[in-house]
């Protein structure tokens, strides 16, 4: 009797979800038991999976639920979590998202991750080969962060290895032997499928990298509601994160009539 409840309301979950996409319109309130994450504004062609069908999240602003799965092709991806934390997601990536309120995770397949995350909030990104804590609740004793109000960090995966970047606050990366490496404010790291950590390159503290424009540890991201005056971190070109203002709640009005 109770895996029948837990597939019916798992069914109408992604119904209600569906509604909400098709109509723009309708409260989760009507259902209390959906584990709602945050806000998700998208640009291009940026889009959700719901029911085993990829929707368009474009110039709107939609609800981001436990297991949600994204995909941003040639468009950007910003989400807004309900307590703050904030995660942009970069061209021609896929991933999702789960969680609950305080405690999220991201599993990369492809792409670039970019994240905003205030102290006490635990984000963990997975790739294929590795495991970037974001102040996990099991390392906030372990891990010194500087007294960092807000922890920024960039994840790419390409599918031959992860690049992690901090701009602020300490980051703990777990490979796939199990051993793991801290990458400090204003460092990035490679990690390729073998476990090895490949680089370890200083941020310059000007806001630029100490790379080349091309290094793609430092991805292209942008906000995808950058056009309609969505604020807090921004991401100019091959440049890092810049921390600035606290994330303000979505506000992304429809593009055409």
């Amino acid at each position: 009797m109770g895996t029948k409840m837990k597939k019916c309301s798992v069914a109408l979950t992604f119904v209600l979800l569906m509604a909400l996409l098709l109509n723009g319109q309708m409260a989760f309130s009507l259902e209390p038991s959906i584990n709602v994450l945050g806000d998700l504004a998208g640009n291009g062609k940026a889009e959700m999976k719901v029911l085993d069908r990829w929707v368009s999240v474009a110039d709107k602003t939609f609800p981001v639920v436990d297991g949600a799965r994204l995909r941003s092709g040639e468009g950007r991806m910003s989400i807004i979590l309900r307590d703050g934390a904030r995660i942009e997601i970069g061209k021609n990536s896929e991933c999702e998202i789960s969680g609950s309120k305080g405690d999220y995770a991201v599993r990369l397949q492809t792409g670039n991750v970019g994240f905003s995350v205030p102290k006490g909030i635990s984000l963990v990104v997975t790739t294929n080969k590795s495991q970037i804590l974001v102040q996990p609740a099991e390392m906030l004793q372990k891990v010194k962060y500087e007294n960092e109000e807000i922890v920024n960090g960039v994840v790419s995966c390409d599918g031959k290895g992860t690049k992690v970047m901090s701009e602020s606050g300490t980051l703990a990366v777990k490979n796939a032997n199990g051993s793991e490496t801290q990458v400090a404010a204003g460092k990035r790291i490679y990690i390729a499928d073998n476990g090895s950590v490949e680089s370890d390159t200083p941020i310059s503290s000007a806001g630029g990298t100490a790379a080349s424009t091309a290094d793609p540890v430092s991805p292209a991201l942008g906000f995808a509601g950058a056009a309609a005056g969505v604020g807090g971190i921004t991401v100019l070109g091959n440049q890092n994160w810049v921390r600035s203002s606290p994330p303000p709640p979505i506000s992304v009005s429809p593009s055409g009539p």
